[in-house]
């Protein structure tokens, strides 16, 4: 019987294991024919629905040119009623108004469309005042092609850029040009060409152009051996595909303007030769573009970059940071504190008022972060290796660093208050923290003794005093290896060699024999034959 089950269970598992890969199988199949190009047309419409009656601001009638299925709604006031009509433009760019007649609005301005209507009504009707309001924005076909998801045709407006429709086509690919995207309007007749890195970096509108019905948006790739680059002391570094009219401000603004850091003396100019053969090394002075750059206006001694040019601005010598240390615990005013060069801890203590009565400054500690930068890479080369492949040296250097209080110094603070002159009063560094402890009047002893806990600190008692106080020794108890843990440092002592001293706060530890004895093999025994039991059980069913 027991055999039986084994079988049934087997026989289950292996069956709902198959299960869940023909599950995985069939889902991993779908949506690999869930292709990137349904994704992008979702997203396109997700994004068209977003936009949805959004406007940049409002339209400029002098420069918004009516087209095909534009809603105009005019309003004839006069005489005992006022007459409305929402008049649609036709395909032809023509509407019709009733009682009028025809009005030719094909490639004409909302501004000029409101004088072609005003001049029509007023020769036939007689009315006091005649006004238009464009009503609904039309919509057409933008096709885009090149270096994209998926070339696709898009609906959009008249008020949607270049980017926009790009967005509603499923975006960029990651080597597309953002600098040389061309638009081809009126079959070929007239090609615009799209600068988004401007637009984006710049906000230069005239390089994101609205578009009209039948323009086709060309994106080719980013041309990587055509680049001007900029490095050193600025926002962003980068490289960046060089089109003709690029100047000296153009490149510093791709990189997003200047740090305080930069020293605008001296920044360095790289360019070629007509043979590409050398480069030409100069220095030019742009201390006077530090609060100009983003100005409209022309900069003093810009000059326009070719290709390959770079552009290197350095940090000004001895920069330094705002530099500042913390203090916690037992002082009066803890906190941050700037610091400057050559500030001992002593000083840091005095501003922030000294130690409490509570404080301990036995146990005050100081951690110097900047030593976590040292090089790790032969605690981690080590850590890799099994016990078995490490040698002998590497096993000791592992072991006594695994535990190791990283980057706590060891300084005695009793000194410090006595003498400002003693050499542990060392010289603060940037991120130092110092942390003053609760002064703590007793000794912690856990593990295997009889009644473990905390207990009150007695000057001179030994580590088997304070077992003894916790009851003894207790049950299989590992006497000989009895461990001294320090509050300060969590250094680790084995108690019978006596080479430490217990302080208030520090730690006693029991820990377990590890042999394994008689008593422990029963009871291991006795589990093994209880488990056993179960199973006869189980096959009596």
């Amino acid at each position: 019987m027991f055999k039986k089950i084994i079988v049934y269970f087997s026989f289950f598992f292996l069956m709902m294991f198959n299960l869940k890969s023909q599950l995985n199988n069939e889902f991993i199949t779908g949506a690999s024919k869930f292709s990137i190009d349904t994704l992008a047309i979702q997203n396109s419409q997700n994004i068209i629905r977003e936009n949805k009656g959004l406007l940049e601001k409002e339209i400029d009638p002098e420069k918004y040119i009516l087209g095909p299925d534009d809603v105009i709604a005019l309003s004839i006031i006069g005489g005992p009623k006022t007459k409305q009509y929402d008049l649609t433009i036709s395909p032809e760019g023509r509407v019709i108004i009733p009682d009028v007649g025809v009005v030719d609005l094909k490639r004409k301005t909302l501004k000029e469309a409101e004088e072609l209507i005003t001049k029509k009504v007023s020769t036939i009707l007689k009315y006091s005042d005649i006004s238009i309001l464009l009503k609904e924005l039309k919509k057409f076909k933008i096709s885009i092609g090149g270096l994209i998801s998926k070339p696709i045709t898009v609906p959009a407006t008249s008020v949607d850029r270049v980017s926009e429709v790009i967005d509603k086509a499923g975006g960029l690919k990651f080597n597309s040009s953002l600098r040389k995207i061309k638009i081809i309007r009126n079959d070929g007749a007239e090609i615009i060409n799209v600068d988004l890195l401007r637009f984006y970096n710049f906000g230069d509108k005239d390089k994101n152009p609205y578009l009209q019905g039948g323009d086709h948006i060309v994106i080719p790739a980013s041309n990587e051996n055509s680049v001007i680059e900029i490095s050193g002391e600025v926002s962003f570094e980068g490289k960046f595909e060089f089109v003709e009219g690029d100047s000296l401000s153009t490149l510093i603004k791709f990189g997003l303007g200047f740090l305080n850091t930069s020293f605008l003396d001296s920044v360095e100019y790289i360019s070629y030769n007509d043979e590409r053969t050398n480069i030409i090394k100069k220095y030019v002075n742009l201390s006077s573009w530090k609060e100009s750059i983003n100005d409209k206006k022309p900069l003093v001694g810009d000059f326009p970059l070719k290709d390959g040019d770079r552009i290197y601005i350095r940090k000004i010598a001895k920069w330094q940071k705002p530099k500042y240390i913390s203090i916690a615990g037992e002082v009066k005013y803890p906190g941050r504190y700037a610091i400057s060069d050559n500030m001992r801890i002593s000083d840091v203590l005095e501003l922030a008022g000294g130690f409490t009565k509570d404080g301990d400054v036995e146990q005050t500690n100081i951690t110097r972060w900047e030593f976590f930068q040292w090089d790790e890479a032969e605690m981690e080369r080590i850590g890799k290796l099994t016990v078995n492949e490490r040698t002998e040296t590497e096993n000791l250097y592992y072991q006594s660093r695994v535990n190791e209080q990283k980057a706590l110094m060891s300084l005695d603070f009793s000194k410090i208050i006595k003498d400002s002159n003693s050499q542990d009063n060392v010289v603060l560094m940037n991120k130092d923290s110092i942390y003053v402890p609760k002064y703590r009047d007793f000794i912690e002893v856990q593990g295997r003794v009889n009644n473990p806990g905390i207990m009150k600190f007695k000057k001179n008692a030994d580590y088997l005093d304070y077992i003894n106080q916790a009851g003894g020794f207790g049950y299989n108890a590992d006497e000989s290896s009895v461990l001294i843990v320090k509050l300060k440092s969590q250094t680790k002592f084995l108690a019978k060699n006596k080479n430490y001293k217990i302080e208030p706060g520090d730690k006693i530890l029991i820990p377990p024999k590890t042999d394994f004895s008689y008593l422990n093999l029963l009871t291991v025994t006795a589990q093994i034959v209880s488990v056993l039991g179960v199973i006869i059980a189980l096959t009596r069913l």
